[in-house]
């Protein structure tokens, strides 16, 4: 696989694009609010992913305590999010 599909850029660029794609599904037709949580779920699952790929393999400089705290911190975020968002597209 190639370096440049999972940089933080290609990342960058995705997360938002699925979240506004989802936000649009959800908001434009009630209908498709199961295409919204699996557009949000997918952004989610995108970044923790690649949140944690860069905490185990890329963040070798950054003390142990560091990485637990910056894990606990982005599940902690990220999940909040998610849950946010799932129940947003799940409105009547």
């Amino acid at each position: 696989m190639s370096p440049a599909l999972v940089s933080w850029l290609v990342t960058g660029a995705v997360v938002p694009a699925l979240v506004v794609a989802g936000a649009v599904m959800s908001s434009r037709h009630p209908r498709r609010s199961r295409t919204a949580q699996i557009s949000f779920s997918a952004a989610a699952v995108i970044l923790l992913v690649r949140m944690g790929w860069w905490l185990a393999f890329e963040a070798r400089g950054v003390s142990g305590l560091s990485r637990v705290i910056v894990a606990l911190a982005v599940v902690g975020v990220s999940g909040a999010w998610w849950i946010a968002a799932v129940s947003w597209a799940r409105r009547p």
